[in-house]
């Protein structure tokens, strides 16, 4: 793990100048994975899966070589390390040109993306991280040990996966997977945050331990194998993420689930305000939503904590000012790191653009001084590249 993981603040570690990106043969902007599950509960039970690309701002791309360069450190620090919240964001189809665009309805440049990966999508490519790199952001890899073409969507079958058990990770099935990507990020060399087998505590996922025929005790069994092998290869340059769902009626205790601070570096939540049955009649706070979740991981452990996934429903009205309180709460607390935000119309438009008041109020937030953003060399490069033209800095938020 990286001496920046265990700091306060947000996440510098990937990027190199746009002149030697250029020297170096050009952008890479076409993120090559599947399109995610991006799955996300809250306490009202909305799930995730597969979405449909979903940008309002048209690109059009040039695949060129990867960038190399020592500056890629530096620019991942200066993210990671600085007192600035991160800001995140996690698209549809998981393509660069779809934050880019994201960055433009902002009027700020995220610094982190997410891009989901299963391991049935098989070998490490290094284009997913050079991609991230090459716009100015950090590379958050949700990397998840299933087959997520199984039951998409909302199916409850994708987690009754047996060959996708826990079981199967801690005897070895799939250690030349996870060295391939071990060696992978270790020869890759900059700062990766790693989001591993996320929502655990939740019933939706082949690793939770009440499906799919896993038992107690083997979640951080397989955390601690999986660990224990980036270890051994040398990935000191991962961020390790473990990111359960809020805790909702029924959901299990969390202390179970929790690797240990000699094998975590940050804590991640997954929360939602929407996908109710009913149009909501009122809105949730922050503190409400994810103060009992937050609560219950400080009786073991104080590392910092990061929102992973969050968005909003339209439903009832209280969009921009949930918003708001997100945002603002987010940027006053010390122990909150930052957030992910899902940009994705699915079960509901959890997208920024779903109304123009939320759009101003995420605007207005995300404009805080206190929020980090792309480094602006590589950002305004990458939008040149693409042909958008647009100086996210530069733009208003009217």
């Amino acid at each position: 793990m990286t001496d920046t993981a265990r700091r306060r603040t947000p996440i510098r570690h990937l990027a190199m100048s746009a002149a030697a990106i250029i020297a170096a043969g050009g952008l890479a902007l076409f993120a090559g994975t599947r399109p995610g599950t991006g799955a996300a509960t809250d306490t009202t039970g909305a799930t995730g899966g597969p979405a449909e690309p979903t940008t309002g701002v048209e690109f059009s791309l040039a695949l060129t070589s990867r960038p190399e360069g020592e500056h890629l450190d530096l620019i991942a620090e200066e993210i990671i390390g600085a007192d600035r919240e991160l800001f995140g964001v996690t698209t549809a189809a998981h393509r660069v040109e779809e934050a880019l665009a994201f960055g433009i309805q902002a009027g700020k440049a995220p610094n982190v993306m997410m891009l989901p990966v299963g391991w049935a999508d098989g070998e490490f490519d290094a284009g997913l991280l050079d991609s991230v790199a090459a716009a100015g952001m950090v590379p958050m890899i949700g990397w998840e040990p299933w087959d997520h073409t199984v039951a998409p969507a909302t199916g409850d079958g994708r987690a009754d996966q047996p060959e996708w058990a826990l079981g199967r990770i801690v005897d070895g099935t799939y250690d030349a997977l996870i060295d391939e990507w071990a060696r992978g990020l270790a020869d890759w060399g900059h700062p990766v945050v790693l989001r591993f087998a996320h929502e655990m505590n939740g019933t939706w996922y082949p690793w939770a331990e009440s499906r799919n025929g896993n038992a107690p005790g083997e979640y951080v069994a397989a955390w601690h194998h999986v660990h224990d092998r980036f270890s051994a290869a040398g990935a000191d340059n991962v961020i390790w993420v473990w990111s359960p769902n809020i805790t909702y009626s029924g959901s299990v205790p969390l202390e179970p689930l929790y690797p240990g601070d000699d094998y975590v570096d940050w804590v991640g939540l997954s929360g939602y305000w929407g996908h109710f049955p009913q149009t909501p009649t009122y809105v949730l706070a922050f503190d409400d939503l994810f103060g009992p979740t937050i609560a219950e991981i400080r009786t073991f452990t104080a590392l910092p904590l990061l929102v992973t996934e969050t968005a909003a429903t339209e439903e009832g009205g209280f969009k921009s000012v949930w918003i708001t309180d997100l945002l603002d709460t987010i940027a006053e607390r010390d122990d909150l790191i930052g957030f992910v935000w899902f940009e994705v119309d699915k079960e509901t438009d959890w997208r920024i653009e779903s109304s123009p008041e939320a759009l101003e109020a995420f605007r207005d937030g995300v404009a805080d001084e206190r929020y980090g953003t792309a480094d602006a060399e590589l950002w305004d490069a990458a939008l040149a590249q693409v042909g958008a033209g647009v100086d996210v800095d530069a733009a208003d938020s009217d």
